[in-house]
């Protein structure tokens, strides 16, 4: 007796599914090929999925636990850094704050905190007037990294169409440090500043902002340093938590411990 069906309506008895061990695949998942109709029971029980999808992790690295299990802390060395050191600890242990003075000044505005805190100064809109070692002006904007590429050596790679605005002559651009991707400034200052939503609009967890092109997490800017450090606040609390609550739970466990 066969009780493989593609028709979904199609529900065998118990006793009928106890009757034979099939082992072609559930019709109620085709191509997944994650259970077959007797460890599924016919479509009445989901088998659990081991599939290793790569998530991605709040720290940005990659979580291997089948998609079933919540990702544990991770381990991974921490890839924070700054331009006075980088953090020498776990990615699931609080990075000690940079105590060196923000290196984010112009001639137009200096910011007078520590590299650990937003900075009091604004973002500077005035283009560089530097020369790149090419010979050609620079096409960012004062205070900021200048730019790598440049509009004559580089112009295809400059001006091609992201945001839209690109081939705009008197178009100013920012180098992410992160991965080296340049954009046209005013489109990315307003991608930066848009809060992060879900698809119903609701904000979303604790998470980098990431390159609009390659997705890699931005960790460091001169120009957008207060969003960073915002973002690193966010996590760093989040990992007091954590530690705070691991520390609760040993001293229960401790406490039980010490009443058998």
């Amino acid at each position: 007796m066969s009780i493989y069906s593609p028709n979904p309506t199609f529900v065998p008895s118990l006793s009928e599914i106890g009757e034979l061990s099939c082992t072609r695949p559930a019709w109620f998942s085709p191509g997944q090929n994650l259970g077959d109709c007797s460890s599924c029971l016919s479509g009445r029980v989901h088998v659990s999925c081991k599939a290793r999808r790569g998530r991605i992790r709040l720290c940005g690295h990659n979580c291997t636990m089948s998609c079933v299990k919540n990702c544990p802390p991770c381990r991974k060395s921490c890839s924070n850094y700054c331009k006075h050191r980088k953090c020498t600890k776990k990615c699931d242990e609080p990075c000690d704050p940079c105590l060196g003075n923000c290196i984010w000044q112009c001639q137009h505005h200096q910011c007078t905190k520590l590299c650990r805190q937003l900075c009091n100064r604004p973002r500077c809109n005035v283009p560089c007037t530097k020369l790149l070692p090419c010979g050609h002006p620079c096409i960012g904007l004062c205070g900021d990294i200048c730019p790598k590429k440049c509009r004559e050596c580089h112009k295809d790679e400059v001006t091609e169409i992201f945001f839209g605005t690109e081939g705009d002559l008197s178009a100013r651009f920012v180098e992410l440090a992160d991965c080296g991707h340049v954009f046209e400034v005013e489109m990315m200052d307003q991608w930066m500043d848009q809060a992060e939503t879900t698809h119903d609009g609701k904000p979303v967890a604790v998470q980098f902002k990431r390159c609009p092109k390659c997705r890699v997490p931005i960790r460091t800017s001169l120009r957008y340093g207060n969003i960073v450090k915002k973002i690193f606040a966010d996590f760093e609390r989040v990992k007091q938590k954590i530690l705070l609550d691991e520390g609760r739970r040993d001293q229960k466990v401790a406490m039980l411990k010490g009443k058998v």
